[in-house]
């Protein structure tokens, strides 16, 4: 679903923007996110070292599109993974949770290039507006849960950061190995492990005495 194997499709002068960022997406899966270069993208597929500056300025612009398109596959994953799931409390959570699971455990590369610091700090600037739609939907998810008596009352941005926190602390122990030191090392066995911490914080949220 991520991969494009561009170096399996040579370019022949059509839409070079989307060539450049599936290069640039094979280059991140090949070699990590450090290796994300306008000109290696251009060599790949087989335009002048220049060519790219029609499109991309410099190499942020190209990290920019890049995010912005993992972005989109991640969000439309994550509509796949709620498809699969019985409604709750926190079915949209893991949702979200599972899906990074999936990229994870399938593409540690594009998952490192998606949380590095270099991506936070465009993402900061380029997607204020839909991170923060993002997280507005998740926090009245959270007090509609509330209003239905699922959840314990009081602050909910608390809970969602405690959400955040555990679901992103195990996909980095995924990414890192931690894990597959354990003999967690299948997909199947890392989403079987997310499912259940995210049941540990869903009885933690629970009204007390429900």
């Amino acid at each position: 679903m991520y991969t494009s194997a561009m170096n399996e499709r040579p370019y022949h002068h059509g839409d070079l923007r989307r060539a450049l960022i599936d290069a640039a997406i094979d280059l991140v899966e090949e070699r990590g996110h450090h290796a994300l270069s306008l000109r290696e993208a251009a060599r790949r597929v087989g335009v002048s070292p220049g060519a790219p500056y029609r499109h991309f300025p410099n190499k942020r612009a190209l990290l920019v599109a890049v995010a912005t398109e993992l972005n989109e596959r991640h969000s439309a994953m994550v509509q796949e993974v709620a498809a699969e799931l019985e409604p709750g409390l926190l079915s949209a959570f893991r949702a979200h949770a599972l899906a990074g699971a999936r990229i994870a455990t399938r593409h540690p590369q594009l998952y490192r290039l998606m949380t590095s610091p270099e991506t936070m700090a465009v993402a900061a600037e380029a997607w204020t507006d839909v991170a923060q739609a993002q997280r507005e939907g998740m926090l009245d998810l959270l007090r509609q849960a509330q209003q239905a008596g699922e959840l314990a009352p009081g602050p909910v941005e608390p809970m969602l950061l405690a959400g955040q926190a555990i679901s992103n602390g195990l996909l980095r122990m995924v990414v890192d190995g931690q894990l597959c030191m354990m003999g967690i090392d299948s997909e199947g066995r890392i989403e079987e492990l997310m499912m259940a911490v995210t049941e540990v914080l869903a009885d933690g949220l629970r009204p007390r005495g429900s």
